[in-house]
């Protein structure tokens, strides 16, 4: 429900309204992307991504240093007999990279997709052993 309901559907003030309430709903998810929250625990980093109607094998992670990098793509489902009024569900393309406090272990990393959350459990790098020796070249 719009904001701007007061306004009747023939009435040129609240279409214009609902214009701009439209526009700003798309640029706010095409600049901000999929919501995403990370949080950590003793042992580990969590990365959640909202991702609703995504596959698995639409999705891609790669992890490079202390970066996290989530990439999709899928094609647009057919719209037959269809004539859109209003489209905002479908995200055809995603491209986020997520700045981790550490460099990431490549072993012991876990995804789970589930409800159409992504779900990244990135285990934090053990501590060094104590006098830890360092060759000068």
């Amino acid at each position: 429900m719009s904001r701007f309901d007061f306004a009747s559907k023939h009435n040129p003030l609240g279409e214009f309204f609902r214009f701009l309430e439209d526009v700003a709903d798309r640029g706010r998810r095409i600049l901000l992307g999929p919501a995403i929250d990370v949080y950590e625990t003793e042992t580990e980093v969590v990365v959640e991504v909202d991702v609703p109607g995504w596959h698995k094998d639409e999705l891609s992670l790669q992890i490079v240093d202390d970066q996290l990098h989530i990439s999709g793509q899928r094609k647009a489902p057919a719209a037959e007999n269809r004539s859109y009024l209003r489209r905002e569900r479908y995200l055809d393309q995603l491209e986020e990279t997520i700045r981790l406090p550490f460099d990431v272990p490549a072993e012991n990393i876990r995804a789970n997709l589930s409800n159409g959350v992504l779900t990244v459990v990135l285990p934090k790098p053990g501590p060094r052993p104590p006098g830890t020796s360092i060759n000068i070249e």
